[in-house]
């Protein structure tokens, strides 16, 4: 209906743990709506908890999935934010030891994934924009990356990489 407030979310991924948990705690304890995910239902559980955020469990890697969480997103109201912070380091060897699995691994959940959720978000978060109120309109896209993006280390050639492509996604 005409000039009727929609509720307005702020999604964030991998809050089950560390960046993504705290973000997900900080952004509920100033009275925003979040909708958390991460792969782990237990860990989202506690955090719903805690702090009546929304959550679903899922892997950002499934296509299906993220069409889920978007669609869940929608449903609960305007999605005014999306903070990425899904992501994960595997292995510790040399470019020339290390198993192409880890290395798969990580640019399907560090990069891939995060490409996939901003596909995903990015026409809600244009529509939240434009239908607006505030003097400045705008949706955000936060993607939380490292410092390993920028700053190379012995043993974190693949990780190193993800990051680096995280962080050029503009």
């Amino acid at each position: 209906m005409p000039g009727e407030q929609r509720t307005r979310v702020v999604v964030v991924t991998g809050a089950s743990s560390g960046i993504g948990r705290s973000t997900g705690r900080s952004l509920r304890a100033e009275g925003r709506t979040v909708l958390a995910t991460a792969r782990r239902a237990d860990r989202l559980a506690e955090l719903a908890g805690e702090t009546g955020a929304e959550v679903l469990a899922g892997d950002v890697t499934n296509d299906a999935f993220v069409a889920e969480l978007r669609d869940r997103a929608a449903s609960i109201g305007e999605v005014e934010a999306l903070v990425n912070v899904a992501g994960g380091a595997f292995g510790t060897e040399s470019v020339a030891e290390s198993s192409i699995e880890d290395w798969q691994r990580m640019f399907e959940l560090n990069v891939l994934g995060t490409k996939r959720v901003i596909t995903a978000f990015l026409p809600l978060l244009r529509a939240s924009a434009a239908s607006s109120q505030d003097e400045f309109p705008h949706a955000d896209i936060v993607t939380v990356t490292s410092t390993a993006g920028r700053v190379i280390y012995q043993g974190g050639g693949g990780y190193v990489a993800t990051k680096a492509a995280e962080a050029a996604m503009i």
